[in-house]
């Protein structure tokens, strides 16, 4: 087979597993996702892809995994690490999740969902003077409709740390 038509086959299984994906049927998606994989293993997509179903079906240790193949695949993949720290942060590991948040800001400084995400980790393990940092750093954003939502709850935080610190 020609390495475009390896390519091809293997995009062909990625969309046919985001389609599996969108209908919920995870299993379905990791099926089609890892034949995306075995056709060409450098996507580094499939691996976030694959490592969305993984989540949604709860098996963090191999989303985990799949996550950080995509991230030494493509080591500028935010969403790879943005997801990974989602997971570790889920899983209760909160440093190694403020150490992935802390890369997509590196990689991307106007990533507001990476600073919301790194702020609540901070919030919830009590820190909340990085909590209240990372919240202000959102605010100071210049705000656009993909970023709205966040910048509201990020107010909201902001406010209840005040109220819980008297500020």
């Amino acid at each position: 087979m020609a390495e475009d038509e390896k390519l091809t086959s293997a995009g062909v299984y990625r969309y046919s597993g985001v389609g599996y994906y969108d209908k919920g049927d995870f299993e379905g998606a990791i099926k089609d996702f890892t034949e995306a994989i075995r056709l060409d293993p450098n996507a580094f997509e499939s691996y976030v892809l694959r490592g969305y179903a993984y989540e949604k079906k709860r098996d963090l240790d191999k989303a985990i995994a799949d996550y950080a193949n995509a991230i030494r695949l493509n080591p500028n993949c935010k969403d790879a690490y943005c997801n990974r720290g989602n997971v570790y942060k889920g899983k209760g590991d909160l440093d190694k999740a403020i150490a992935d948040y802390t890369e997509v800001i590196r990689l991307d400084p106007n990533h507001a969902i990476a600073y919301y995400n790194r702020g609540s980790t901070y919030y919830s393990k009590g820190d909340l003077n990085k909590a209240n940092a990372d919240f202000n750093a959102i605010l100071q954003l210049s705000p656009n409709a993909d970023n709205a939502n966040v910048i509201g709850a990020a107010r909201n935080n902001l406010d209840t740390i005040r109220r819980e610190r008297g500020w």
